[in-house]
């Protein structure tokens, strides 16, 4: 059905109101047993004007995944603020995990957000509020009522909501207030962040691919996302047909699961496993702009380097260049030049390595057969470069070998 005829039927309906129906109860039978969702210590159900509004509350002790809730509590509030690039810290039981379900995946004022989820964490539990627009005609409504719960913590916990979720509220909040409140919040995109710190490993950078790798959820007979859509119009229609009770636990999953993966990410930031995570996490960390922390962690990272160039990433290949320079600039060029020479010999086809390393060594140690050694075998290796930028720089080390030689 195309969004012109998915509108008309919106119309259409303006005003309906939707009948009540066994959507409108707890999640399906044995969700929990299976795994899909830990086991709630309660489920209340209310309707407002304009929403009808579902509150799931669990004990901090159950688990999403490999994850306790609980653990949201022991991340470090600096790591996630770097990682957001907010400038300062943002502490777990100030987040607002929110997730939407909208009319269509696209943009534009004709798309609706029919359902916002959000997680907090309060009173010893980890709290989950689904609000669901009853319909068109009561928007405003509903509206006021999602910003009643935006104003209750500080900062936003998403995936993909820089690009998506922040931008199809704000717009319904434009349409009908001229504000975007939205935009005003300290916002940490999982998407982004995750992106930079598991790529190397990730077949994709979507969301259930993260969930399996990551964090151990595997999701059984979840309604795809593109689906649920259908499912909010058929419950317009009144139709009783359990898909929407379905899109209750779908974006269930997701609020949850930014939880478990801010634990994760927190987890990578603060103590990578030597090697490509640590490799990212450190150029993370140092492209915000904390270098002390960056340095740390990128030295964990060239702890894993491998002696295989299948093994040595980008990131890893760049973590290492970054620490050498770190070393360099503290003083420490022969440590700098080991460092370099355990790159090269891992990356046998890469001459930057030996370039960086003959320069310290020419410029800083004063070692001349050092420097004039790497030059050498740096120039071995440009020689099956081609490219006009190739020979600047054969040329370039052409020179250096011959003013090192003129030493002798």
């Amino acid at each position: 059905m195309s969004l012109r005829d998915r509108l008309r039927r919106l119309e259409a309906r303006a005003a309906r109101t939707p009948r009540a129906g066994k959507e409108a109860g707890a999640p399906p039978e044995g969700a929990a047993a299976r795994g899909l969702l830990p086991a709630a210590l309660e489920v209340r159900e209310s309707e407002e004007e304009g929403v009808v509004a579902r509150v799931s509350r669990f004990s901090l002790e159950e688990r999403h995944g490999r994850f306790r809730l609980g653990e949201i509590l022991d991340v470090d509030a600096e790591l996630l603020g770097w990682a957001a690039r907010h400038g300062g810290p943002l502490p777990p039981r100030d987040a607002l995990f929110l997730d939407t379900e909208t009319t269509s995946l696209g943009g534009g004022a004709g798309v609706y957000v029919f359902l916002v989820g959000t997680l907090v964490v309060e009173e010893g539990t980890a709290a989950v509020e689904q609000l669901l627009l009853r319909g068109p005609h009561v928007e405003p409504a509903f509206l006021e009522r999602v910003e009643q719960t935006l104003v209750r913590r500080g900062h936003l916990v998403t995936f993909f909501g820089k690009a998506f979720d922040r931008h199809r509220l704000d717009d319904r909040f434009a349409l009908h207030t001229g504000r975007r409140p939205l935009t005003l919040l300290p916002h940490l995109d999982l998407y982004h962040v995750g992106r930079r710190l598991f790529r190397a490993v990730m077949p994709d950078t979507r969301l259930r691919t993260f969930e399996r790798a990551l964090l151990g959820v595997e999701r059984v007979a979840d309604l795809d996302g593109a689906e649920c859509p259908d499912a909010y119009f058929d419950w317009l229609d009144g139709v009783d047909n359990g898909r929407m009770e379905r899109v209750f636990q779908h974006n269930l999953i997701d609020v949850l699961s930014l939880l478990a993966l801010s634990v994760r990410v927190s987890a990578a930031l603060a103590a990578p496993a030597p090697g490509r995570e640590a490799a990212a996490s450190g150029l993370l960390l140092l492209d915000a702009g904390d270098e002390e922390r960056a340095v740390a962690v990128l030295e964990r990272a060239v702890a894993g380097l491998e002696a295989d160039a299948a093994g040595v990433d980008p990131d890893l290949r760049r973590a290492a260049l970054e620490l050498a320079a770190d070393r360099q600039r503290r003083g420490e060029g022969r440590a700098a030049v080991l460092l370099l020479e355990r790159l090269a010999a891992a990356l046998p086809l890469d001459a930057e390595p030996l370039l960086r390393a003959a320069r310290i060594a020419e410029r800083h140690l004063r070692e001349r057969d050092t420097a004039l050694d790497c030059a050498r075998r740096a120039l071995g290796r440009l020689e099956a470069q081609a490219g006009s930028r190739a020979e600047e720089v054969r040329e370039r080390v052409r020179r250096q070998i011959e003013r090192l030689r003129e030493r002798e």
